[in-house]
């Protein structure tokens, strides 16, 4: 019987993706915000965010509702909480938005992945999550003061990725119109 409860878990030093989703996002935003200024290499910061994009995208394909195992009379014996979706967001494009706030191509890349992830979206919930991510986007890079001519190409970014009929401001020029 030890041997088979043994032969149950894996036990090892690291986290691994096979039970912790989390993990494979987390290792996409640190390798991206790696990439960013002082270090200059936005291709890779680009490369990792659109890898990010496929796995919201593929994320309703994960289970990742809570759960529980019973044993053989039925008693919960191990309860795996649920993974929201906007968890999955928070913890893959909050530290990107924060470091690439600075690089306005890389932000504009951003708002366009989070779009194409919106529109793809099947639930209304994460569609206005990852708008309510984008308007945050925009106003990260509208704080570091870019050029005028920088902060049009976030606000045209956001533009087609997020903006419908109730939304035509993000397209007025300069910074006090609202991001979204």
């Amino acid at each position: 019987m030890a041997g088979q409860v043994r032969d149950t878990f894996t036990i090892g030093m690291e986290r691994t993706l096979n039970e912790d989703v989390l993990l494979g996002f987390r290792q996409l935003t640190d390798i991206g915000i790696r990439a960013l200024p002082p270090n200059n290499d936005p291709t890779t910061a680009m490369l990792c965010i659109n890898q990010i994009g496929e796995g919201l995208i593929r994320l309703p394909h994960v289970d990742t509702r809570a759960k529980v195992t019973v044993d053989e009379d039925g008693t919960p014996r191990v309860i795996s909480p649920a993974l929201p979706f906007a968890r999955v967001l928070e913890t893959s494009v909050e530290p990107l938005r924060f470091y690439a706030a600075s690089d306005p191509f890389v932000s504009a890349h951003l708002l366009g992945v989070l779009g194409s992830v919106a529109r793809i979206s099947g639930t209304r919930s994460r569609r206005e999550a990852l708008r309510e991510e984008g308007r945050r986007v925009v106003e990260a890079v509208r704080e570091t003061n870019p050029l005028p001519s920088e902060m049009t190409m976030v606000r045209e970014a956001a533009a087609w990725a997020y903006i419908r009929d109730d939304h035509p401001d993000i397209l007025r020029a300069g910074p006090e119109s609202p991001a979204m």
